[in-house]
């Protein structure tokens, strides 16, 4: 299992600094557990949220991001609007053998 990063670019909502704390409202009522993390274009409009995910691969991802997504945004209480863009990637994650892990720095 691998985890993907999935970001949404919405259009139009933007503009309006509070829709930006409504959007991330949305998702942390509806999924907290993804870590939804919210951005916003004032000068040309866009919002876009960006949250994790656990899938086998991309595809996967992608399909467990939609209800995600469509909860959250509803939530938010904002009108539906244009989807610019959707990007899944995966997250780099570094393994260590055994030998070669980090030893524990006590506190």
């Amino acid at each position: 299992m691998s985890e993907y990063r999935i970001n949404v670019t919405v259009s139009q909502h933007g503009h309006d600094p509070d829709n930006g704390v409504a959007f991330l409202d949305g998702f942390m009522e509806t999924h907290p557990e993804v870590g939804p993390s919210v951005s916003q274009n004032t000068a040309d409009g866009t919002l876009s949220v960006t949250f994790a995910l656990d899938a086998e691969e991309p595809n996967e991802a992608f399909e467990q991001a939609w209800p995600v997504f469509r909860d959250g945004a509803n939530a938010s209480g904002l009108e539906a609007t244009e989807i610019l863009s959707v990007n899944v990637s995966r997250v780099p994650v570094e393994e260590f053998e055994t030998a070669d892990a980090p030893e524990p720095v006590s506190a």
